[in-house]
């Protein structure tokens, strides 16, 4: 995997990329470590190999000079999306929080908070509610007490965790997989990019098998 990098330091600068271009940049390779060979070969005679054995593997992180990458001084940050899972919480509370900060001033925030302290009331008050826990005062004791169902208690804030993204009105949950992974991606590349201020740009990424 290479990431061509734009205006990058002259240090990093490099023609070791598969387009020989003199360019800044990285260069990930993950290969077979030779050293396991004869190990590899032993399974592969017995029978042993199911799938790929990825701990015989190494991977080597190159700046486009040929030097190793030294992740403490590397000028280049990277980012992790995992695309396997379903879990976008964190991204969604995050650009749901970053937007209410930047649009609505502290007095509207506090107007919002106030009407979801409502809504959640009226949800407590009503008749349904109100029938149901007439019926567990009769049937149901916990530790010898009578017991209710209510909302879980919330801190001031959590009016903001339940507010959710919408896509073309589709909620975000419900607008394919895929889609989620692309939007995940790019509000992570725009957090960390506001967040770092970082001056470069990664704009060609090309993936092959070595």
């Amino acid at each position: 995997m290479e990431a061509y990098c734009e205006d990058g330091d002259a240090q990093y600068r490099g023609s070791n990329n598969s387009l020989s271009e003199d360019i800044s940049g990285i260069r990930v390779v993950a290969e077979f470590d030779s050293q396991y060979a004869s190990v590899y070969t032993d399974m592969l005679e017995a029978g042993e190999v199911k799938d790929i054995p990825v701990e015989f593997y190494r991977v080597d992180c190159r700046y486009f000079s040929g030097e190793p990458v030294s992740y403490r001084y590397c000028p280049i940050k990277s980012i992790f999306v995992d695309t396997t899972r379903k879990d976008y919480t964190g991204v969604v509370d995050r650009f749901v929080s970053e937007n209410i900060t930047q649009y609505l001033s502290p007095e509207d925030q506090v107007d919002l908070s106030i009407a979801y302290r409502k809504v959640r009331a009226n949800f407590s008050d009503s008749g349904t509610i109100t029938k149901l826990n007439e019926e567990l005062k009769k049937g149901q004791a916990l530790n010898g007490r009578v017991c209710s169902l209510e909302l879980r208690e919330n801190d001031v804030d959590e009016w903001k965790r339940q507010m959710a993204i919408s896509i073309d009105t589709i909620p975000f949950e419900q607008i394919g997989f895929g889609t989620q992974n692309t939007i995940k991606v790019e509000l992570a590349i725009a957090h960390d990019d506001r967040r770092n201020r970082a001056r470069w740009s990664i704009f060609d990424c090309k993936e092959r098998c070595l």
